[in-house]
């Protein structure tokens, strides 16, 4: 888990929805938990409204050093927050996305595909410089064949497998923690 990773290193808070069990480590790693109602996907609007507003409530609640956005819909909510610039983070702030997976390509019904191409490309063209998070080199090379190179030059990109159990890190130099943020 990477909150308790981060333990020693970092002061991790945590915005989901109520734990259904998938957070039964995270009071034993230090890290805050923050819940926010509606933050699951939802063709509802009203749903959709009140997780955004949640979730904008917290991210602009103080100077994060990294918020780091995870589940689709708070990826989804944060670019456009970001996007719109609802959401202003602070310039020490850096943003990391990661995809699980592309809404387009094989498997996605065609028209669908399409469309999630478009937003991906406005949204990567009007956020601020986001640190983008793949899981592997095949699919960060799926993403700039879907949206240009020209596209996500400005943004930092990493190929990270899966970080569920990366252990503890090592030693930092300098030992006062620094708030950190993932959704």
């Amino acid at each position: 888990m990477l909150a308790r990773a981060l333990q020693d290193a970092a002061e991790v808070h945590v915005v989901s929805e109520a734990d259904r069990g998938g957070y039964v480590d995270l009071k034993a790693s230090g890290a805050r938990h923050h819940v926010v109602q509606r933050l699951k996907s939802s063709l509802n609007p009203g749903h959709l409204w009140r997780g955004w507003c949640g979730f904008l409530g917290i991210v602009q609640s103080r100077p994060w050093s990294l918020v780091w956005l995870h589940a689709r819909l708070p990826v989804l909510l944060g670019r456009l927050a970001l996007a719109l610039r609802l959401w202003r983070p602070a310039p020490e702030t850096r943003v990391a996305l990661t995809y699980h997976g592309l809404p387009f390509g094989p498997g996605h019904r065609s028209g669908m595909a399409a469309l999630s191409r478009r937003v991906e490309q406005a949204l990567l063209a009007a956020c601020p410089p986001l640190d983008l998070i793949f899981l592997t080199v095949t699919q960060k090379q799926r993403m700039v064949t879907a949206v240009g190179a020209s596209v996500l030059r400005r943004h930092r990109c990493h190929v990270l497998p899966n970080s569920s159990d990366l252990g503890p890190l090592p030693q930092r130099p300098d030992p006062e923690p620094q708030a950190a943020h993932w959704f």
